[in-house]
């Protein structure tokens, strides 16, 4: 393992199954957590995850029974790469505790954070920071960033993908042949000075 432990919320392996993304916004957001799950089962980094996101992921029509195998994978078989933390009597009690100082955070949500918190994780991806949605009441998690934990956890949505390397001598050789490739171009001819 190569990083800090992570959280991710129920919403990152909801949107991982969708076959079908509705809008830009969710194309987004799916190709944002791709590179995240392909880190998780090389085993790359470390995942934690409360036993309440396998209560909460119910895949629906249609869904990608590719990724749905990867998760599989990831809860049952590379056990490894993530930590699956049971709610047990403290957990309960903190996210009781979070879930009384701040009303507007829905009980599963209250879970996770304090799941994350007792794990002592470095940031908690979520995409719960927007409306609700048909499956449920949003608990706008992403706006409790930097408000618990020392040190203080973020919570945020999955970084972008970094952009592509930019290509070497040998792919601009494939690209363009054996073209002059620090000067003019073939073909063109460069006015006298």
């Amino acid at each position: 393992m190569t990083s800090d432990p992570q959280y991710w919320d129920t919403c990152l392996f909801i949107r991982y199954l969708m076959d079908d993304p509705q809008d830009e916004k969710e194309r987004q957001q799916l190709e944002n957590i791709k590179p995240l799950f392909v880190a998780a089962t090389k085993g790359d980094i470390l995942v934690v995850v409360s036993t309440l996101v396998l209560a909460e992921l119910r895949p629906r029509d249609p869904f990608n029974q590719e990724h749905l195998d990867e998760i599989d994978d990831l809860f049952y078989r590379a056990r490894s790469n993530i930590r699956v933390v049971a709610l047990h009597p403290v957990i309960a009690r903190r996210a009781s505790q979070l879930g009384s100082q701040n009303k507007k955070l829905t009980s599963p949500d209250a879970v996770h954070l304090a799941t994350a918190l007792t794990e002592g994780v470095s940031v908690f991806y979520s995409f719960d920071g927007d409306a609700d949605n048909e499956r449920r009441r949003s608990g706008k998690l992403l706006a409790y960033s930097l408000q618990f934990g020392e040190p203080k956890l973020r919570i945020e949505a999955p970084p972008l993908p970094p952009p592509p390397a930019p290509p070497g001598p040998a792919q601009l050789k494939a690209n363009f042949g054996e073209a002059d490739l620090g000067g003019t171009l073939p073909g063109l001819q460069q006015e006298p000075r």
